[in-house]
């Protein structure tokens, strides 16, 4: 599959609008959370700790971006060159799954829904790796789980079966 060079524009573009929202974010801060300063990432109670965590990851996610547009096409031996935009379907399948795990995420609680979501976007979306689809459906969740509800002592929704 050959990455075009409008794709590649297109890519930069975005990458650069990622990075400089993230740049913007980071420095509001200050000014938009009142007593709050760039320090206030070393205090996980602080409500100026998700936003300045969301702009350094945001502006990070913008560098590899422009990163990657940089490179030159690369094609990959065998590709038949059809892209998932191409599959007009998929994208009513992805945004109806998104929905169904919404539901669920509040009837049999987030770490089994997360599970079953990881699982059958992966196979939506053509990863067909058995074991790395399995051990992504549980590890994933519950390293998330670990993370909010221990350490940082958020609460995420609970259900039936967790």
């Amino acid at each position: 599959m050959q990455i075009s060079r409008d794709r590649r524009t297109s890519n930069l573009i975005v990458g650069i609008v990622a990075a400089l929202v993230g740049i913007s974010v980071l420095l509001l801060v200050p000014f938009q959370i009142p007593g709050e300063s760039w320090g206030s990432i070393t205090d996980v109670q602080s409500p100026a700790f998700f936003p300045i965590l969301n702009a350094v990851f945001l502006m990070a996610c913008g560098l590899a971006q422009i990163i990657t547009s940089r490179q030159p096409p690369i094609s990959a031996p065998g590709a038949d060159g059809v892209e998932m935009t191409s599959y007009p379907n998929k994208l009513v399948v992805i945004v109806a799954l998104l929905m169904i795990y919404l539901f669920l995420i509040q009837h049999i609680g987030m770490v089994v829904s997360s599970g079953v979501a990881i699982a059958a976007m992966s196979v939506l979306l053509g990863y067909r790796n058995k074991v790395v689809i399995a051990i992504s459906s549980i590890i994933f969740p519950i390293v998330i789980f670990v993370l909010f509800e221990k350490i940082l002592k958020i609460l995420l929704p609970h259900g039936v079966l967790f």
